[in-house]
């Protein structure tokens, strides 16, 4: 078993935030209906962070690490939202 632990996010879309006021989402609606506009997160062994970065650098691209792996429940853990947990679809 596992949690995805996210630690760090990048700055929000204004369409994400204009989304989540006007039509009142929960921040875990928020994150499970428009990601937050992160668009493809990379699940990679944490040695391999840097060689990511690079190689992606290489190609006019930024990769960010947001979180990682850890032993869990199988959710998510939001820290940079307070510690909110997302949990898997029922």
């Amino acid at each position: 078993p596992f949690r995805y632990r996210i630690h760090t996010w990048l700055p929000v879309p204004p369409v994400c935030e204009f989304m989540r006021e006007q039509f009142g989402l929960s921040v875990e609606d928020s994150y499970t209906t428009f990601n937050m506009g992160v668009g493809f997160c990379y699940v990679v062994r944490k040695r391999a962070v840097e060689y990511m970065k690079m190689t992606a650098k290489k190609v006019g691209r930024e990769l960010v690490e947001i979180g990682e792996v850890i032993e869990g429940e199988g959710d998510v853990v939001l820290e940079n939202e307070g510690g909110v947990v997302l949990h898997p679809p029922q």
